[in-house]
């Protein structure tokens, strides 16, 4: 019997066991199955059932520069002022994946998981011009909309849309997440969103389904003070930011 007050969760206690813990487990006997036999073994069966996922990928340098690092923290603290979740902890649980939290490099992780991960991900920013400029797009975001990295960070987030009454639909959206942000702060009212209808680079139609927004805020760690701030109006949002459960081509 495997028992830690720190390892409280099956997937915690396969991660520690094939990711470096100082266990070296030669035997497993399931609850229903065949038992399992040999270190090697018992390593790769807990990896594979629990999906847990030792190393980081490899990801283009872009996606960790220090100044995507900044913003993917302002986006995380964000998230756990408006939702009250872990960003990392979401993102790994929407994708199937066991990560290590409370590592040093959790920055790093968030980074490169969001950048590997098949959930659009993606944020604009009201710092750089009079209009919504995106800032962050994982590879998930750039492939569906059909960007490359240096051309869509310099892109207006309304070209996502083709009409003039689209534009005007997408803005009110927008528009309301920001609106709502002083009473959804101590709650955990979720803005899902399904079905919208964006438009590529090529000009292709996609469907969203599963949209997630939430506003980017310049806040610190103390999220109490951050919350005053927000619910006082002292602060504004700096940008907003997106994860996509499913993009689908329509045509």
């Amino acid at each position: 019997m495997v028992k830690s007050d720190k390892r409280q969760t099956f997937n915690e206690i396969a991660r520690f066991i094939t990711c470096g813990g100082d266990w070296e487990v030669e035997t497993i006997i399931p609850a229903h199955g065949d038992v399992v036999r040999g270190k090697k073994v018992c390593r790769e069966v807990l990896e594979k059932h629990f999906n847990v996922q030792c190393s980081l990928p490899s990801v283009d340098a872009h996606f960790t520069s220090p100044s995507v690092l900044a913003w993917l923290k302002k986006m995380t603290l964000s998230y756990k002022l408006e939702r009250g979740e872990d960003f990392l902890e979401v993102i790994s649980r929407e994708a199937g994946i066991s990560v290590n939290k409370g590592d040093e490099n959790d920055l790093m992780q968030l980074a490169t998981l969001c950048a590997s991960s098949p959930l659009a991900i993606a944020s604009h920013d009201f710092l750089r011009a009079d209009e919504a400029i995106y800032i962050y797009g994982n590879q998930a975001f750039l492939d569906g909309f059909g960007y490359k990295w240096d051309e869509f960070v310099e892109l207006p987030s309304s070209k996502c849309v083709e009409t003039d009454t689209e534009v005007e639909e997408r803005q009110k959206l927008l528009d309301n997440i920001k609106d709502a942000a002083m009473s959804k702060t101590q709650s955990n009212e979720v803005d899902r969103y399904d079905n919208l209808v964006r438009v590529r680079k090529d000009g292709k139609k996609i469907l969203l389904k599963g949209v997630h927004l939430w506003n980017v805020w310049d806040i610190s760690e103390n999220l109490d003070d951050a919350r005053a701030k927000v619910e006082s109006g002292a602060i504004k949002p700096i940008g907003q930011a997106v994860w996509i459960s499913n993009v689908e081509y329509l045509d």
